[in-house]
């Protein structure tokens, strides 16, 4: 399996997500420590692309 870098549209996507879920910020210096965390779950998941449209798990991140 190939695993794209994430895309900063998606980027901002899951760091508004984590921030209005656990208060956490996640800037853009933090890209690769979010995509290292997100390919476990990719992995997991089956997740074809890291883009959330495109992926199996569309509501899951």
């Amino acid at each position: 399996m190939m695993y794209d870098k994430l895309r900063e549209p998606d980027r901002k996507k899951v760091a508004e997500f984590v921030q209005g879920t656990a208060g956490i910020q996640l800037p853009v210096s933090k890209v690769s420590l979010m995509e290292t965390r997100l390919r476990k779950r990719q992995k997991a998941l089956e997740v074809v692309d890291l883009c959330m449209k495109s992926s199996r798990h569309s509501n899951e991140v």
